[in-house]
C-alpha cells in the first residue's frame, strides 16, 4: 500500500538578508542623491538596484516535503510564487537518521560529500540529519520536518532511526 505524505515548513526571515535589504536601499539613495552631483554614483545606483531585486526574489521562502511511500521530494518556494524542485531521493538509500546534534551523526557527517540543508531560520531543537547514499556518494540532508512529516519518516525508517 502506498502512503502519502505532504507538509510545508515556512522558513522565518534572516536578519542577514534584511540588514543586506537596508545596506542596499541606503547605498541606492545616496547614489542617486550622488548621481546629481557625479556621473561614478551610477556605477554604485544599479548594483544596489539589481541586488535589490534579487534579494527581494528569495525573501521568503518555504520548503515542500512530498513523500509517496518511500520517495521523498524536497521543493521550495519563493515568496508564494515560484516553485523550484531540490532534491528528490529514496528513503530506502537512508543509512542514518538521528537528531542533528547527535554523537551518530557527527561520525558520519565527517564522510559525507555534500551537505544538503532544508531547514528555517529559527531556532528549533527538532533538526535532523539524514545520512544516505546518492549517486555512490554519502551525503547529508538536513531537514527540520513537521510532526506529521517525522512520524511518516520514523516509519519508513525504522531500522536506521536513533533518538539519541
Amino acid at each position: 500500500m502506498e502512503k502519502f505524505t505532504e507538509d510545508v515548513i515556512i522558513q522565518e526571515n534572516n536578519p542577514k538578508n534584511t540588514v543586506l535589504t537596508i545596506l542596499f536601499i541606503v547605498l541606492a539613495v545616496v547614489s542617486f542623491l550622488g548621481m546629481i552631483v557625479t556621473f561614478l554614483a551610477l556605477i554604485v545606483f544599479i548594483p544596489s538596484v539589481v541586488c535589490l531585486f534579487l534579494l527581494k526574489r528569495v525573501k521568503d521562502v518555504q520548503y515542500e516535503f512530498t513523500m509517496l511511500s518511500e520517495e521523498v521530494r524536497v521543493s521550495a518556494i519563493y515568496n508564494l510564487e515560484r516553485r523550484k524542485s531540490l532534491k528528490t531521493f529514496d528513503l530506502s538509500n537512508v543509512k542514518l537518521m538521528a537528531p542533528y546534534e547527535s554523537g551518530r551523526v557527527e561520525h558520519e557527517r565527517s564522510q559525507c560529500k555534500k551537505t544538503y540543508k532544508y531547514t528555517t531560520n529559527a531556532h528549533r531543537e527538532k533538526i535532523y540529519s539524514l545520512i544516505l547514499e546518492d549517486g555512490g556518494q554519502k551525503c547529508e540532508i538536513v531537514v527540520e520536518p513537521t510532526e506529521k512529516i517525522l512520524n511518516h519518516l520514523k516509519e519508513l525508517c525504522k531500522n536506521v532511526y536513533y533518538e539519541d
